[in-house]
């Protein structure tokens, strides 16, 4: 896309600061959790190692909404906007930038977390983390298979609510700025009405789309804490549950998701560049 690239590295630049704080803080807090294992008991100095995803999450937050801040503050975003460029490929650039920092703290993130699990798992026999046994999962092949699948259905999920997240959020200020005056309680009122027209997304979805049919998680059972020897401890069996997840429901919330970000486009684009 002609344009693209350059709107997409002055807002990676923006932001590029803020990345490399967070990503060596990441870094450095498991870190000082992997020296402890062995110190203390091993649950206590792997939980911790979860904190950051949450961390992340109020991070892109924030970056979402910083993206289209320091634009306005400078008085940017009005040579931004007179650009012969589209507000979606503006707006596209933003939600690129913000989304590429999001994705380098959340593999910098698993990859820590799976370190001192591992660790903590192998020098601590029994440890239990969200009830299941998780030595068993770096013991067994059959069981690192699932770790591996659960790993990777777990962070496309996590990136697809950060992904949502910035959607909302970028539309939310840019809301705020339809007004000079009350613009939190204008962008407050307008992270509802998203939030409710997301959901009336989904709503329809489960109707129109009731013929996809579910998705279908399977998550590992208790039964990890019991090898069974018949086996061996290379070739464990792992059973799992099921866990349904309508389709429509889903399909539904991607296609408001969306919806929101060409709204964020034709605001840029019709309304604030006027």
């Amino acid at each position: 896309m002609r344009g693209f690239g350059q709107l997409y590295k002055k807002d990676l630049e923006s932001i590029s600061l803020m990345t490399i704080i967070l990503g060596l803080g990441i870094v450095f807090w498991d870190i000082y959790f992997y020296t402890r294992i062995g110190q203390w008991k091993a649950e206590i100095a792997i939980m911790p190692t979860l904190l950051p995803f949450g961390v992340i999450m109020f991070w892109v937050m924030l970056q979402a909404i910083q993206a289209y801040r320091n634009e306005w503050q400078t008085g940017g975003i009005h040579l931004l906007l007179a650009l012969p460029q589209p507000g979606g490929k503006v707006a596209l650039a933003k939600l690129a930038a913000v989304l590429t920092g999001f994705t380098i703290h959340l593999v910098v993130a698993t990859l820590g977390f799976i370190w001192v699990l591992r660790a903590g798992s192998l020098s601590s026999g029994g440890v239990r983390l969200f009830n299941i046994a998780m030595e068993a999962f770096f013991q067994s092949r059959a069981a690192r298979t699932w770790l591996i699948k659960m790993v990777l259905g777990f962070g496309f999920a996590y990136w697809l609510a950060g992904l949502s997240i910035v959607v909302v959020f970028q539309l939310v200020y840019n809301c705020s700025r339809l007004t000079t005056r009350l613009r939190f309680l204008v962008g407050l009122a307008s992270l509802f009405v998203i939030q409710w027209l997301i959901g009336l997304c989904g709503a329809i979805g489960y109707y129109v789309f009731s013929w996809i049919p579910d998705l279908i998680i399977r998550i590992p059972m208790d039964i990890l804490s019991k090898i069974d020897p018949t086996y061996g401890v290379a070739e464990a069996p792992v059973q799992t549950a099921k866990i349904l997840i309508d389709s429509g429901i889903l399909l539904g919330n991607v296609l408001g998701v969306v919806l929101m970000f060409i709204v964020t486009g034709y605001l840029l684009q019709e309304v604030l560049e006027a």
